[in-house]
């Protein structure tokens, strides 16, 4: 659903999703090395964003996320209904951006506030002996910009409040966490 307010300056979207996937790569409590297959699982959430051109110097988007990962089908009883690793159920980022006025000294500068949110997250290596929830992520983002007859710099700083931030993945038959910039 999408709605537009006050001429065109605010706009949302509310998505609802139910996604199912066969056949899923899982980790294996047993083995690193080694994946499992599960029969069905299903992907359910729902998404919120606004955008708004708040005034002609105000720009903001901002979005939540929620979404739930399990498994519906398996040859094996006790996987029907547990998560599935690697994600997180709640997701909210924002940005904001102000660019000065065309009258004022600091005509052509901007600047820039961004924040991302994830909370209730799973490692990618979750098995029967691995329930380990990462802890919840928060990193602030900021930055500024010059534009001038097309061309546009900018300088963007991530993780203000310089904290120790990872994230997980899978390259081949490895999972591993990941450090983020700060």
């Amino acid at each position: 659903m999408k709605k537009i307010f006050f001429k065109r300056q605010i706009k949302n979207n509310i998505i609802c999703l139910s996604n199912y996937k066969k056949n899923v790569l899982v980790a294996d409590p047993n083995d690193i090395l080694n994946k499992l297959q599960l029969g069905k699982v299903r992907s359910e959430g729902v998404e919120f964003d606004i955008q708004g051109q708040l005034s002609p110097e105000l720009n903001i988007v901002l979005n939540y996320a929620f979404t739930e990962v399990k498994t519906i089908e398996d040859i094996n009883p006790l996987n029907i209904g547990k998560r599935i690793e690697g994600h997180s159920k709640h997701t909210t980022n924002g940005w904001i951006n102000y660019n000065f006025k065309e009258d004022s000294f600091l005509k052509g500068f901007g600047t820039m506030l961004g924040y991302q949110y994830l909370i209730d997250r799973s490692t990618s290596n979750w098995g029967v002996d691995n329930k380990t929830i990462l802890p919840d992520y928060l990193r602030l983002d900021a930055g500024i910009n010059w534009r001038y007859k097309g061309l546009n710099l900018a300088l963007n700083v991530n993780n203000l409040l310089n904290k120790y931030l990872y994230s997980g993945g899978i390259a081949g038959t490895v999972a591993y966490w990941q450090s983020e910039p700060g």
